[in-house]
């Protein structure tokens, strides 16, 4: 806006006359700023409306209109302590007998306190090799069926050696404060248990350094590993035997892993490399019958090819003139070979990815030679099958795809034999495991001296210099249960059996079972009915309230200036007033509101008689119409939080008790109604958009159309302003010349 310096000559207040002058055009443009700001009210009450209508309908309704929505069941058990129940729609009503028998458990390894290797507090930054550790050993975590073995390495810090335990499948942590490790698995059940075994000598020694080598019950091991002689005393000499060829056993599994998983790294290897051959074939052939290319001799072939497969560090190689002679280059070839953008793009990725095989292939030593063995064929086929087709006629499809048929069956293959590896490997592991106690002293060099270490130590009673004795292991279990007889197991606490959700919080005592009775959930029922007529209560009245508003009449939105002449509450109270009148007998609202009290006030057929809310003691009350926000509510008798009708008897809870199916199936058919009425008034057309109960369209574009036009009467004011404004400058600048003559006149003549 320019700076204007009227009036300095006559001493006229230009602003204020030029105000005045276009008063009456502003006065226009503020017509449509008014209109434009009612209807930007009026589109926010429809909106909220809108909001709480498709909930009424998309919840709600929808919800109700299925037997599901009130099939509610209670559940009571006779002792709280030691379980929770939940009973879902399908649970059987009656009583049921439950037992306890295991909890489920998380495995969870709380490590020994240690040290570093000279006494010294350890922290997460320590090495191992602080703690007197060399390098070389192996920590073997299994999770699950899985082995993941970790390589120590004397100089990584112990927050790095947790890390890599996280990696392998566990929870882990070091607390710095307790001086200790903590390990436990991800989720609780015995499948989801872990171990952790020193692989050899040197790993051993890492799990006993780190407090990690926790010591099983003394007891369970005598039971589980002690042999008994003649005189039915546990000796040691046998025990040690015994030991020797478990441990034995368990490093033969483990070195035949060794080498299944060597086999499954090798049929990877091919798997990744048959369908890299796939892409490389597909690409080959579309480059071979592309016709752009075809255009171009063979050096003009290598050529674009020479350019296309240049790396991005190849490229930022070169000086810019030869980047630009590459582009020009390219540019000249593609205009040569006919290609448009599209399929010269299309070429590029295909002449990529014979590229990326190639480089791939050589990579990788363990295909290298099927590689470009396949390749050849490959090659081979497609020359024969061109040949062919030269001479038949034929489409040059059919050794190729007999080509990628002979190899996807052998992708079928190796993945077969990786699932026979596989099962191997997780039967080894199940069976290591169950000498996980042990497992940890198979790796030692001397067998023999290792047996008669843990034997002397379970025989004597004494495992303290075989594992850390500051080391506590919980071994993950399931949850076991006996309902009414028959055994179920969890990897968790929480059990659902046939509709019941049972959460077991303690074992039972033998011969003490937990009693849980389940019955139809009346009070549930009740409520699901009573919440939906407060919801639609709720809506209804709103509805009435805005429909039969008072008027407000001669109260229009305030303009700027007039807001500037009220206090914050004033304007406040005015534009309220205006808000609550928007949608006063509005033909929309009142269609809606009929759309919904209609399939209320139905009558709706079950089992062959005809039935109304009615009749079941809910209706409206005909005294409370004079009422706009009570009209058209219903009120339930017996309802002990509706003042109007808590003295009356429950005749829909008594219903519910003595014929639950009438009254349920009543319902469903009044929400289906309610429901469909509902998707009518909701469905789109020229004026509204879908799930919208209001004209949206419509206001959009008055909107749109009352901003073109207060744009359009701004810049007409700006210029009937403008123009003024040069108006009362003349006359300034001419008042000016005449007063300067005068006072030269003046001076003139003496004055």
């Amino acid at each position: 806006m320019p700076i204007r310096l009227a009036g300095l000559t006559s001493g006229m207040d230009t602003d204020s006359i030029v105000k005045q002058l276009v008063s009456a055009y502003s006065a226009k443009k503020q017509t449509f700023v008014a209109q434009n700001t009612t209807l930007d009210w009026k589109k926010d009450i429809w909106k909220d409306l809108n909001t709480k209508i498709n909930k009424l309908y998309s919840q709600t309704t929808s919800s109700l209109r299925f037997s599901t929505a009130y099939a509610k069941k209670t559940t009571a058990v006779s002792d709280t302590n030691k379980v929770k129940v939940t009973a879902g729609s399908n649970a059987l009503n009656g009583v049921q007998s439950l037992e306890i028998k295991e909890l489920a458990q998380t495995g969870y390894l709380t490590g020994a306190k240690f040290t570093k290797a000279d006494g010294g507090k350890v922290t997460g930054s320590t090495t191992l090799a602080e703690l007197g550790l060399g390098g070389g050993g192996v920590i073997s975590v299994g999770v699950g069926g899985k082995t993941t073995d970790v390589v120590i390495d004397k100089d990584e810090t112990i927050t790095n050696l947790v890390g890599r335990l996280k990696d392998a499948g566990v929870s882990a942590n070091f607390d710095e404060a307790n001086q200790r490790v903590f390990i436990s698995a991800k989720e609780s059940g015995k499948d989801a248990d872990f171990t952790l075994v020193g692989s050899d000598g040197n790993g051993i020694d890492a799990l006993n350094k780190l407090g990690l080598n926790a010591s099983p019950d003394t007891n369970a091991l005598l039971q589980k590993y002690g042999v008994k002689d003649t005189g039915g005393n546990y000796d040691q000499a046998l025990t040690a035997n015994s030991i020797a060829g478990i441990l034995a056993d368990i490093e033969q599994r483990k070195t035949e892993n060794a080498g299944l998983r060597a086999d499954n790294t090798a049929i990877t290897d091919e798997i990744r490399y048959l369908g890299a051959l796939k892409e490389y074939a597909t690409a080959y052939k579309s480059i071979e019958e592309d016709a752009g290319w075809n255009n171009l001799d063979s050096s003009k072939q290598a050529a674009l090819k020479n350019y296309l497969t240049m790396s991005k560090s190849e490229i930022d190689g070169l000086d810019e003139a030869e980047k630009a002679n590459r582009e020009a280059a390219i540019a000249d070839l593609k205009t040569e070979g006919g290609w448009d953008d599209k399929a010269f793009a299309e070429l590029k990725k295909n002449i990529l990815t014979v590229d990326k095989y190639d480089s791939d292939v050589t990579a990788h030593a363990s295909v290298q030679n099927v590689g470009n063995s396949d390749k050849d064929d490959l090659l081979a086929a497609l020359t024969s099958d061109k040949l062919a087709a030269l001479v038949s006629g034929a489409d040059v499809t059919t050794e190729f795809d007999a080509f990628l048929a002979d190899k996807a069956d052998r992708v079928i293959s190796l993945n077969a034999d990786k699932q026979i590896n596989d099962g191997a490997i997780a039967q080894n592991n199940a069976e290591n495991n169950k000498y996980s106690d042990i497992a940890a002293f198979s790796g030692s060099t001397d067998l023999t001296a290792t047996a008669n270490s843990i034997a002397t130590a379970i025989v004597s009673g004494d495992v303290s210099t075989l594992y850390n004795t500051g080391a506590t292991k919980i071994n993950g279990s399931d949850a076991k249960i006996m309902l009414n007889g028959a055994e179920f197991t969890s990897v968790s606490n929480t059990i659902t059996v046939n509709g019941l959700t049972i959460t077991a919080l303690d074992k039972t005592e033998e011969n003490k079972p937990i009693t849980i009775t389940t019955a139809t959930d009346v009070q549930g029922m009740y409520d699901t009915m009573k919440n939906f007529i407060k919801e639609y209560n709720a809506l209804v009245s709103e509805m009435n309230v805005l429909l039969h508003a008072p008027s407000a009449k001669g109260y229009q939105p305030l303009s700027d200036e007039d807001k500037e002449k009220l206090s914050e509450k004033e304007i406040e109270k005015w534009e309220q007033k205006i808000k609550d009148s928007l949608l006063r007998r509005d033909d929309n609202l009142s269609t809606l509101i009929g759309s919904m009290t209609s399939p209320m006030s139905g009558t709706y057929e079950v089992d062959g008689k005809k039935y109304t809310l009615a009749s079941f003691g809910v209706s409206t009350s005909a005294y409370l119409l004079t009422n706009a926000g009570n009209a058209n509510s219903y009120h339930i008798d017996g309802d002990a939080d509706d003042e109007l009708t808590s003295g009356k008897a429950n005749k829909l809870m008594e219903a519910l008790q003595n014929d639950p199916n009438t009254v349920t199936g009543f319902f469903q058919k009044m929400a289906g109604g309610l429901y469909d009425s509902l998707s009518k008034q909701m469905r789109s057309s020229t004026l509204r958009s879908t799930f919208t109960v209001y004209n949206d369209k419509q206001m959009d574009n008055d909107i749109k159309a009352n901003k073109e036009k207060i744009t359009k009467w701004e810049e007409k004011i700006q210029k009937i302003e403008d123009r003024y404004y040069k108006q009362f400058a003349a006359m300034e600048s001419a008042l000016a010349k005449l007063q300067s003559s005068t006072s030269s006149l003046s001076s003139m003549l003496g004055n």
